[in-house]
């Protein structure tokens, strides 16, 4: 129970100038109040084979059908791996019939495995269970351990499945080895258990009067939601629809260049999506009462998270599964004219697949059956595995952390070539910290963005050359800093290259149809910029110029952005997604004596890095997207960093946001005004200048860290909102005190929580 024994408050933030109080209205970038109670079925283990029985669930599995029941043992409540409706010929007159689901997707509703195979014109569909040219067989191997063998005969591909039947969940493996057949370079994907947590449906009700079924009608509509990593998280609730959806498509760890269907792509003004930074999804049924949390822990790098809101193909159910790609087919271009044709990889795709599924319950057996319950789970997972660290700091006395970055160069077109553009020196990056320093404000690191000659678009990212003052001013700058705890490290993307700054022969990765992919900015950058088209280092090229950065520049700590692509040779594999992964953790593994920052780093990454920066707060808002949720910076635990605050995200509500989130402040800034880099490739910083921004830095960094500075060293362990527009976190601390930060986003006062201000009590 808490008491209120200590108490601080934080004003509204109105002294900024920001947007003033008004009333509170809720978006889809916010959180709504948890979902109702769920009335749920009573189970009819009918024909159901109990195959294993741990202390929380037992597991039962229906032959035909191929559906396994998930119990739990003390709940009575259960999800099952389909929907469990009958074939076309299991259909007895007089009973309640399934509708609008056709042969194949009755099928796939019902089966544990649906395979997606290229044919003449399309990609078609076949499932495990009910198809005429697909057969399978369930046996169990040991005590926990069951093999899921499935031909499709027509197909000539033979897929074994193993089944681990865990205390709290249960685990699909799919070895490379274990797809065989003649057709099996056919298989363009693979989808596990599609139909599992699926909520919505239509029914027919036979009318004995008629002699005949009625129209069909919706079934009861679970309250729940979909929870998709997109972003921070989103939401995804039940609810019934109008108008058709497309489906949301999450590509793990981001697109893979090298295998899109044209090798050049295009990037226009719309909104961009966010990347899937890890591979996990989960459904929730009812207020804390049933949910499961699902993740890849091989085979994350080939996968899609896809979900579908109710309507999408006209199935009027939502549903949620991972789709795993082994092939594509893309555009092979055989003429300079770029003339060409579709086809497919001559071989798929060489990875294992290993998807678990945890179930959670509201009883308190396991964490809360809810999205914090997922976040939880997953972290937990991660650090049990050595992928995450626990970084949860025991001090608890600090004041928190504030990034600075210093913009410092880039290259504009000029009459005669480039010419580059300086507005911050190292002296001026040393004035500017020492500025902040005499204000109280010690805890900062920073990075600096176009530190080398020619500037950030410019510049060779195997060479090593300064901009803004020489080699020794950098070093000198760094260590004295460094002696003062203050962390400054330099900062490059080492994937994203140009053909201004770098040849492409031997440099750049290959399409699968064998030429360097390539994506134009142009409409996205400002007129005549020196470069607007953009290719990627291969994986090999990328990791020996950040070895060669690490050992021949200032510092002990960098700023790295990375992307994830593979590289092809007479189409085929020459270097994988898999082999990157590889490559990029044996090299960063083998820096320990570096501190490493990245931006939004994909999961591979999580356990060598020293701080996540430019966490992203909200989803893609995709129209049937209905909250954002902090699902990421729950399971990363502390140590992430905000967008950059300047560019429009300094509301109240903004401010709120980050402690809502638990995000450390991030700022941008030069010395000379920001508009000297209007026509350089960095024109997207258009609001940095020092002069502007000293200010808000000091009030912003005062309003987060009087909050926030009080729960460093605690772990996040729940989030509940008590009302419309009212958030309360819960954190705990080695030694099991407790305390509670509310945050108030309207403009009323919420049990003696002042308007958009956040307050922290405290227990015993």
């Amino acid at each position: 129970m808490f008491k209120k024994l200590s108490m601080v408050v934080v004003a509204t933030f109105l002294a900024l100038g920001a947007v003033p109080a008004h009333a509170y209205t809720s978006t889809t970038l916010d959180t709504r109040i948890a979902p109702e109670k769920a009335m749920f079925e009573e189970v009819d283990l009918t024909n159901y084979e109990m195959v294993y029985k741990s202390g929380l669930l037992s597991f039962y599995f229906k032959h035909g059908r191929d559906v396994i029941l998930i119990l739990n043992n003390k709940t009575g409540e259960y999800f099952t791996t389909g929907l469990d409706i009958p074939f076309a010929d299991e259909e007895v007159e007089g009973e309640t019939l399934e509708a609008g689901l056709n042969k194949t997707f009755t099928g796939i509703a019902n089966s544990l495995i649906t395979i997606e195979y290229f044919g003449k014109e399309t990609i078609k569909r076949i499932s495990s269970a009910g198809a005429k040219d697909a057969s399978a067989t369930f046996k169990m191997t040991s005590n926990n351990e069951a093999l899921y063998s499935i031909t499709f005969e027509k197909l000539a591909i033979q897929i074994d499945v193993e089944i681990v039947f865990l205390e709290d969940g249960l685990t699909f493996n799919i070895p490379a080895e274990n797809i065989t057949g003649d057709g099996k370079n056919r298989l363009a994907s693979i989808l596990i258990a599609p139909f599992l947590g699926a909520a919505g449906g239509m029914e027919e009700h036979y009318n004995e009067t008629e002699e005949d079924y009625d129209d069909p009608v919706y079934k009861y509509m679970t309250p729940g939601y979909i929870f998709v990593p997109d972003g921070s998280g989103a939401l995804i609730r039940f609810e019934q629809n109008e108008t058709e959806f497309y489906e949301y498509v999450g590509d793990v760890y981001g697109a893979d260049p090298s295998t899109q269907t044209y090798h050049t792509q295009t990037l226009n003004q719309a909104v961009p999506t966010h990347n899937v930074t890890m591979p996990v999804f989960g459904i929730a049924h009812g207020d804390n009462q049933k949910a499961f949390v699902a993740y890849a822990d091989s085979g994350a790098e080939y996968m899609q998270i896809i979900a579908r809101p109710q309507a999408n193909m006209n199935i009027e159910y939502y549903w949620a599964y991972p789709r795993f790609e082994y092939n594509v087919n893309y555009f092979k271009v055989y003429n300079k004219k770029g003339d060409g044709f579709f086809t497919q990889l001559e071989q798929i795709q060489d990875f294992d697949v290993s998807m678990t599924y945890k179930f959670l319950y509201g009883n308190g057996d396991t964490h809360p059956a809810d999205y914090v319950g997922m976040a939880l789970t997953y972290r937990d997972h991660l650090i049990n595995t050595g992928k995450l660290s626990d970084n949860t700091s025991d001090n608890t006395n600090e004041d928190i952390p504030i990034r600075l970055d210093f913009v410092m160069a880039d290259a504009k077109s000029s009459i005669i070539g480039n010419t580059e553009v300086l507005v911050t020196s190292a002296e001026d990056v040393d004035n500017i910290l020492n500025d902040f320093a005499s204000d109280g404000i010690t805890n900062i690191n920073s990075g600096i963005i176009g530190w080398q000659h020619k500037g950030e678009s410019l510049s060779r990212a195997d060479e090593v050359s300064f901009s803004g003052g020489k080699q020794q001013e950098f070093a000198d700058l760094i260590s004295k800093w460094n002696n003062q705890s203050i962390d400054i490290s330099l900062s490059r993307d080492f994937t994203t290259i140009n053909k201004e700054a770098t040849t492409y022969y031997n440099v750049a990765t290959r399409h699968i149809n064998g030429l360097y992919p390539e994506v134009d900015h142009t409409y996205i950058l400002p007129h005549n910029v020196p470069v607007n088209s953009f290719s990627y280092a291969h994986p090999l090229v990328s990791t020996e110029w950040i070895k060669s950065l690490f050992s021949e520049v200032p510092g002990s700590s960098f700023t790295l952005k990375t992307t994830l692509v593979s590289s092809y040779k007479d189409g085929l594999v020459e270097y994988s997604l898999t082999d990157a992964i590889n490559e990029y953790q044996t090299l960063f593994n083998l820096s320990e004596d570096i501190d490493l920052n990245f931006e939004n780093p994909n999961m591979y990454l999580w356990n060598v890095t020293s701080r996540f920066l430019q966490t992203p707060i909200g989803h893609s808002r995709h129209i049937f997207q209905t909250d954002a949720v902090p699902f990421l910076q729950m399971v990363l635990g502390g140590n992430a960093y905000s967008p950059y605050i300047n560019f429009s995200f300094y509301s109240s509500s903004d401010i709120l946001r980050m402690i809502d989130y638990n995000l450390y402040p991030t700022f941008i800034l030069s010395k000379e005004p920001a508009h000297l880099l209007q026509d350089t490739n960095l024109a997207d910083y258009y609001s940095t200048e020092i002069d502007i921004y000293k200010d808000m830095v000091d009030t912003v960094y005062n309003q987060i860290n009087d909050v926030l500075s009080q729960v460093k060293g605690y772990q996040w362990i729940d989030r509940e909102v008590l009302s419309e527009g009212v958030i309360q976190n819960t954190y705990v601390n080695e030694l099991g005190n407790h305390k509670k930060i509310t945050i108030n986003y309207t403009d009323e006062i919420f049990n003696n929580v002042s308007p958009l201000s956040a307050q922290v009590e405290e227990d015993e």
